[in-house]
């Protein structure tokens, strides 16, 4: 029998994926055999600066593979925002692992659903009856019912989609031979206690080993190196918003001048696609006016 096979599933966002690679590679230095799984869109991203390779249909990739006598895949570690693989998991007769890259706070609120329900602090769509502090433990931080991670996306229908997609996870989750979750305990103390099957194995950042990070959807930029290396320490304000998060063009406009304001240096790591409809003269005179000499 050759060394344990695992294919590992992530969530198809940035944030998600750099994260699961970091733990396939710890996995990898310990002799396991890894499969990561990538979709058309976002591989075709990634390959400008890794060339990872991309797999077809999730099902019939697991049958070819437990096809063999000697690759058969030994565990399906998936992110846990997508129950459907574990689910698959388990119809195939393969060990379960389910991977959170966020807080296991925000696990901990997903598993409170069914109690914050019966209290009546939310309905059965999600959404706070009133806007209250609560404490989901005494261990853990207050929180405002606004604040939920599900009931903080600004937008209704986003708000009931990702409820639902919460509450069905969960029941997916309880397939699952472990939960791991990118944090540690000196950090959530307390929402480890109240949910103690969570295992943090975290965080996993690409500093943690030597080599190149792969998973970004963009090239990297260092040319802000120099620049930073002359800032005092603790003296640069850094922003970054991650692959998905779009901004308005008062919201971005706002963000900017703020930052001219604060009369500190600062890094703004801003994707070209972070806004819609900022005009082009705008940027190139804010870019301008603050840019290193």
């Amino acid at each position: 029998m050759g060394n344990p096979h695992i294919l590992v599933i992530p969530y198809p966002e940035q944030g998600h994926i750099i994260p699961l690679l970091e733990l396939s590679h710890c996995l990898a230095s310990y002799g396991f055999k890894i499969t990561f799984v990538n979709t058309q869109h976002n591989e075709e991203r990634i390959r400008n600066a890794s060339g990872l390779k991309v797999k077809g249909k999730i099902e019939e990739f697991i049958e070819r593979i437990n096809a063999s006598d000697s690759d058969k895949i030994s565990c399906i570690l998936a992110d846990q925002t997508i129950g459907w693989a574990l689910e698959l998991a388990e119809k195939k007769g393969i060990k379960r692992a389910a991977f959170c890259s966020a807080a296991a706070a925000m696990l901990v609120q997903g598993f409170s659903i069914p109690k914050l329900i019966e209290d009546g602090i939310i309905d059965k769509e999600g959404t706070p009856v009133k806007m209250q502090t609560i404490m989901l433990s005494p261990t853990m931080p207050a929180i405002n019912t606004a604040q939920l991670v599900w009931a903080c996306l600004g937008n209704m229908n986003s708000h009931k989609l990702f409820f639902a997609l919460m509450v069905k996870n969960n029941q997916s989750m309880k397939l699952t031979e472990w939960l791991l979750c990118n944090s540690a305990y000196e950090l959530e103390l307390g929402a480890f206690n109240l949910s103690p099957h969570i295992i943090p194995i975290g965080p996993l950042v690409a500093s943690n080993r030597l080599g190149d990070s792969v998973g970004s959807f963009w090239q990297e930029d260092s040319t802000c190196l120099e620049w930073l290396d002359k800032q005092p320490p603790q003296s640069v304000i850094y922003l970054a918003f991650g692959s998905s998060t779009v901004l308005s063009p008062t919201q971005f406009q706002e963000l900017a001048l703020g930052l001219d304001l604060t009369n500190r240096p600062f890094l703004w790591v801003s994707r070209p696609d972070i806004t819609n409809g900022t005009p082009d003269a705008f940027l190139q005179e804010f870019e301008d006016r603050v840019s290193p000499q």
